[in-house]
This record gives structure tokens, C-alpha cells and sequence, in this order.
């Protein structure tokens, strides 16, 4: 077991979804990346096979000095339907403000 890497966004003020789709795991972490730090926050979710909607919202701020464990739990009907693929999308707040737009975020899932 380990982490393995589902990609790296470049954030702005639209849904984006991470490169790879996580399987089945719940426990996510992301590093930060950023020139001068951002003031505000920004917002990670998933997006499951099932339509445009997202689930479990969870706010990101800034700190690139230590990584963020994340526990994004997959709906207990979902499970139960087979339905744990789903991919992580993340967004900037509508109020965040971001100095040269270089706000990224790795992101790494444990599995």
C-alpha cells in the first residue's frame, strides 16, 4: 500500500477534475504549491458516474509547509450500488484571491 498520484491542477474560478479517478479509496493527500500565498480558500469534491452533481465539499486553504490528509467518504448507497469510481474536482472560492494564478495542488490517493 502507498500513495499514488491522480494528477496536479492548476486552479481558477471553475470545477476541474483531478487526471486520474480514484477507486474505491477514501483517504486523499494534496500538497500545495504557490508563489506568493493566496488569500482565501479553495473547495475539493467528487464527482461520481451518475450525473453533474458533487458530493462531500471540503475547503482547502492555503499552506504549502504541510501536506492535507482528506477522508472523502463514499455514500453508503453508492457502495452498496458499486458505484466507487469517481473523480476529485477542485475549484478556487468566489472570493479567494490569488496573486500570479499559480496555485496548484497535487493530489495523491492512498491505496
Amino acid at each position: 500500500m502507498g500513495w499514488t498520484s491522480l494528477g496536479t491542477l492548476t486552479l481558477n474560478q471553475q470545477w476541474q477534475s483531478f487526471e486520474s479517478a480514484a477507486i474505491g479509496s477514501e483517504t486523499f493527500r494534496i500538497r500545495q504549491e504557490f508563489g506568493l500565498k493566496p488569500i482565501g480558500k479553495a473547495w475539493i469534491s467528487q464527482a461520481f458516474a451518475i450525473g453533474d452533481d458533487f458530493y462531500g465539499f471540503q475547503p482547502i486553504y492555503p499552506n504549502k509547509d504541510n501536506a492535507l490528509i482528506l477522508t472523502l467518504e463514499i455514500p453508503e448507497d453508492f457502495k452498496v450500488e458499486g458505484l466507487i469510481v469517481r473523480h476529485l474536482v477542485a475549484k478556487m472560492g468566489v472570493r479567494t484571491r490569488v496573486f500570479n494564478l499559480d496555485w496548484r495542488l497535487p493530489l495523491e490517493v492512498f491505496n
